[in-house]
């Protein structure tokens, strides 16, 4: 049982095998789980009485997953018991094949034979798409071929290297005998320094180069144009400051303050201090902005507020601007917005001032539309006056809203990525069209668009630059912007704007500071002298209803701020976000693809998440709550209590914490929380620590495995050579690692808190 400080519980229920049965939360609702005699989940039941069913043949393999509404992925296997065949509920099919040490070397996709009407069931789209996998002596990844592209996996000890060629440039110079020359072809590629970390990504944009602190802590970031990050930490390793650096000035983006939890209370940015306060249970409260000199009780140019039900959902939020010119602010000075949920965190109300708009959801998670069809195989149809239609690999390739005369159509190439969107209104025609790296980035897009009244075309194009897997800038014609972010997550912070094509060397640059709500979301942009400059309202689902400049407020089709939720970005010429590796739809909510790595993102396909309030999913592949934020910085915290507590232990020797183990074709290697010695045994034992309920990957679980063996395929697992020494004096510096088991350790918000006092 986890009992919390305002006395709320959740309590878990054991049959006598030792698995859970039944999770009563804390707000008092029950979810039951069902087990075969094998100790497999053949059913989970949720508070509302939604089942989700699991079939299993005789070997215990599973071959049908039932949905909510009863409908059937289905899965079926070879002698081997290798997955060969996974069948949706739209019908459509991947089928593999193998070689001889299990490895995919062929994937067959097959599109559903669209039972439903449509307008696009052409004989074409009945073709499968085939993928095909090549892999070296260790079963590393070197290539993959899909009828668009080929992709090369290039490793070195210090670098991994992507090339993608086209796949008729590809053909041809194998044809030749020959490489496919650098001017047909994209190059990404990733060095690492001895102890696994990042130091250079060279992308499309350029260089992009790290250096770090003794703790693993990036301290420097140099960008392809030359400007520089510059990262302060104290003790602990928490960031204390972020700058950006250019050859003529140093501008200080943000300065911050911690409470003992290490989470942020204070942050400085221009004129403007953000003030943080949290509940007994870590949940953000309230965020005060005000100007610097006028002390932290003086009234805020910004004001947000939350509150939250036992469970942890937010239902209220309200936004306030109290030192703000009420001229300037129309009627909207203040406005607050309140949430109902149902049992599966959904919801189900909304209230501002006196609007009230409720949400009504099929068992599958999935909007009833006005006219209450079903929405089957999780394919919405219609919609708060948009019609949707969908080709046969689940994609939506048709946007309709009648009342406004608008149609849109969206093509895709056969990585499934959008690459052409078509936009025909009673006053404007537009195309669209987009182009990705290998990594699946977007990098460009490119509208052309016509006038039917003035009968002028027009073209504009933006350009892309990642660090990662974030937005690290945008580019047109006239100016270029940098996204600064809060440390490594996703809030955005700031963003400095230039000139794209300056007629000095003295570029200026023009800082804007982001203010958001608890889920990322930008709701104002101040500038370095902390004036209001962009305001914007959202639905519950992200979609902009109204944004003001200094001036006036005005309608969502102009705009000043691309960025959405936690990873996306607003695209002006579609409406839609684009989400990383997918599209999001803010008129309904949902994506519109289906999620590229199936059901490990969850069983709906489409779905974003059970709200938006609470979770985020910046790469558009599965959504977390935000509250994992937390987790990560008093993940850290828990290390050292649990490392602590170990060190009192008679029996116990802790040798080192966060001790670097290589492993080659696993990743960037681990470090290991914490490395212990039995006195008594010699046995030594690596100690995973888990805070807050969080979850181990399949490939973490990989390198305890690999860690116990010594060895994977014909490489050896091995410390890095900054490693400890053992009870007996000897270094383990580059020394085996076979034996070593993992043990983890999983500790609670409350009992580390307790500890931190």
């Amino acid at each position: 049982m986890i009992e919390r400080v305002d006395g709320s519980c959740q309590q878990y229920i054991y049959n006598q095998a030792g698995l859970v049965k039944a999770v009563h939360d804390f707000d008092g609702t029950v979810t039951r789980y069902h087990h075969n005699g094998r100790g497999q989940l053949q059913e989970r039941l949720s508070p509302d009485n939604k089942r989700l069913r699991y079939h299993y043949d005789g070997f215990g393999r599973l071959v049908a997953l039932y949905n909510e509404k009863d409908e059937a992925y289905r899965f079926s296997y070879d002698i081997n018991h290798q997955l060969i065949s996974s069948t949706d509920l739209t019908g459509q099919r991947k089928c593999y094949d193998y070689d001889r040490l299990g490895r995919v070397i062929r994937q067959y996709h097959y599109p559903h034979n669209l039972p439903f009407e449509s307008e696009y069931h052409q004989e074409s789209h009945l073709n499968p798409i085939i993928y095909d996998y090549q892999y070296d002596s260790i079963g590393r990844l070197t290539r993959r071929r899909s009828p668009d592209y080929v992709t090369e996996y290039h490793y070195q000890p210090n670098q991994t290297t992507l090339t993608r060629s086209e796949l008729y440039d590809w053909a041809t110079a194998q044809l030749a005998g020959q490489t496919v020359s650098a001017d047909k072809q994209q190059t990404l590629s990733f060095t690492t320094d001895e102890l696994g970390l990042l130091i250079a990504e060279q992308n499309h944009e350029g260089l992009h180069q790290y250096s770090y602190d003794a703790l693993g802590n990036v301290i420097n970031h140099t960008l392809p144009d030359g400007n520089q990050l510059g990262y302060l930490y104290y003790g602990s390793g928490h960031l204390s400051q972020l700058n950006f650096k250019t050859p003529t000035a140093i501008y200080d983006i943000a300065e911050y303050e911690r409470d003992r939890l290490h989470r942020e209370i204070s942050r400085r940015q221009g004129k403007l201090t953000q003030r943080i306060t949290f509940d007994a249970l870590g949940r953000m409260t309230n965020k005060r902005t005000a100007f610097n000199d006028l002390g932290s009780h003086a009234l805020p140019l910004i004001d947000k507020r939350f509150d939250y039900d036992k469970v942890g959902n937010l239902i209220q939020q309200v936004n306030g601007y109290g030192n703000y010119p009420a001229q300037t602010l129309d009627s909207r000075a203040r406005y607050s917005q309140r949430y109902e949920y149902d049992a599966a965190q959904q919801v189900v109300m909304q209230r501002e001032y006196t609007d009230q708009q409720h949400f009504v959801y099929d068992p599958a998670g999935n909007l009833f539309n006005e006219q209450g069809d079903v929405c089957r195989a999780n394919q919405l149809r219609q919609y708060n006056g948009y019609h949707y239609d969908y080709d046969g690999f689940g994609r939506l390739i048709k946007r309709q809203r009648p009342a406004e005369n608008i149609t849109q159509w969206f093509s895709y190439n056969h990585e499934h990525q959008l690459i052409e969107a078509r936009v025909e209104s009673l006053q404007h025609r537009s195309i669209t069209r987009y182009q990705y790296d290998a990594l699946g980035r977007r990098i460009n897009k490119t509208t052309e668009h016509y006038d039917k009244y003035s009968q002028r075309y027009t073209t504009t194009g933006t350009d892309f630059s990642w660090q990662g897997m974030r937005l690290s800038g945008e580019a047109n014609e006239q100016q270029q912007i940098r996204y600064l972010y809060n440390g490594q997550d996703y809030e955005p912070i700031a963003r400095a704007i230039s000139d794209r094509h300056p007629k000095t060397s003295d570029v200026h640059y023009q800082i804007e500071y982001f203010h958001t709500l608890a889920n990322s979301l930008p709701t104002e942009l101040t500038n370095e002298e902390g004036e209001i400059i962009w305001l914007g309202e959202y639905t519950l689902f992200g979609q902009l209803k109204h944004q003001r400049n200094r001036d006036r407020w005005y309608s969502s089709d102009k705009t000043e701020q691309n960025l959405r939720f936690a990873g996306q970005y607003y695209d002006q010429e579609t409406g839609l976000h684009y989400n990383t590796l997918r599209y999001y739809d803010p008129n309904c909510g949902r994506f519109t693809q289906q999620d590229p790595i199936g059901l490990a993102g969850g069983i709906n396909l489409y779905q974003y998440a059970p709200n938006t309030l609470s979770w985020i999913d910046p790469w558009g592949l599965k959504c977390s709550p935000e509250q994992l934020a937390d987790n990560r910085i008093n993940g850290k915290n828990a290390e050292k209590y649990i490392a602590e507590k170990l060190g009192k232990k008679s029996n116990i020797q802790v040798l080192d914490t966060q001790v670097y183990v290589k492993t080659p074709g696993l990743g960037r290697g681990r470090y290991i929380d914490i490395l212990v010695q039995d006195l008594n045994t010699g046995k030594i034992t690596a100690i995973e620590v888990k805070y807050n309920g969080a979850t181990r990957s399949a490939l973490q679980k990989a390198k305890d495995k690999a860690i116990k063996r010594g060895k994977i395929g014909e490489n050896n697992v091995i410390f890095g050579k900054n490693a400890p020494y053992d009870i007996y004096g000897k270094t383990l510096a580059n020394k085996g690692t076979k034996g070593i088991n993992t043990k983890v350790i999983e500790v609670s918000p409350e009992e580390l808190a307790e500890w931190l006092k």
